[in-house]
């Protein structure tokens, strides 16, 4: 009846000096507990900040938001790099001046993401010149390359987790070729969409079961990506065509729902559907 309480602020970045207001805060997400929030921060604009985990930029972090009216802040939850030791990749070496936030990092500017059932992100990092990335976070501590490698590491890439799948900017990717409706276009952005998984209405016949859509913002094509549980790419084909995707969800129908930023509210529909 008293209207809105004051702001809470559950969790902040700070720079000294920033340089511009991209590559901020991505997808969010609360995890079965339904008390993990789990976020991605992007670089803030400074490429170092990619490699450098004791921050929470460049990041996906987990946190226990403050639910208590008038109370700022947060908690950690278990399981994060500073509390866990370094795989092979950092040499044996507890992360212990990770900042308590964060649990895997590398990237630049993580503009969408997803979690599966089985605790596993799929995150669309989209790249600086030469390569966007769906990368797959399975583990506590992972480095995905950023700003040392963007794409496939080539060199010196130990301890570093290649993307899941990558694409770059030329008119001959394979991308480009499969969807004969693509859009000439100079930028690219990946994007992903929410995971297809064992809905109460499978509107698809089991076409979509744990499939996460991906596409590029400016290019406009749309493809399925399915991973097996070791992990493995299984299926990545070309599932349809949509410019400027902000969000794809999984509606409590069964169907999934995409909004464009030109003003697109979609309805996914099989072909064979009326």
């Amino acid at each position: 009846d008293d209207g809105l309480s004051d702001r809470q602020v559950v969790f902040e970045t700070e720079l000294d000096e920033p340089t511009d207001e991209w590559h901020r805060f991505g997808s969010l997400g609360f995890e079965e507990d339904g008390e993990t929030l789990w976020m991605m921060v992007g670089d803030h604009f400074v490429t170092a900040n990619g490699q450098s985990y004791d921050e929470p930029m460049g990041s996906l972090i987990r946190i226990l938001p403050s639910r208590e009216v008038g109370k700022d802040g947060h908690r950690i939850p278990p399981g994060n790099m500073a509390a866990v030791t370094a795989g092979d990749g950092a040499g044996g070496a507890p992360f212990e001046d990770a900042d308590p936030s964060v649990f895997a990092y590398g990237f630049r500017s993580p503009f969408r993401a997803t979690r599966d059932a089985a605790g596993r992100v799929f995150v669309g990092d989209v790249g600086l010149g030469t390569f966007e990335e769906v990368n797959l976070v399975t583990e506590v501590g992972q480095n995905f390359g950023w700003a040392d490698a963007e794409g496939p590491c080539l060199e010196d890439c130990e301890g570093f987790t290649d993307p899941l799948v990558d694409f770059g900017r030329s008119s001959d990717e394979q991308y480009v070729f499969d969807d004969p409706d693509t859009e000439p276009a100079a930028k690219r952005a990946v994007w992903v969409g929410e995971i297809y998984q064992s809905p109460r209405y499978d509107r698809y016949c089991g076409l979509m079961e744990d499939v996460v859509v991906f596409g590029d913002f400016f290019t406009g094509w749309v493809r399925a990506l399915r991973v097996n549980a070791d992990g493995d790419v299984v299926l990545d084909e070309s599932i349809g065509h949509l410019t400027a995707v902000t969000s794809w969800r999984s509606g409590p129908d069964g169907f999934a729902y995409v909004l464009d930023l030109n003003g697109g509210f979609q309805r996914v529909v099989p072909d064979w559907a009326d």
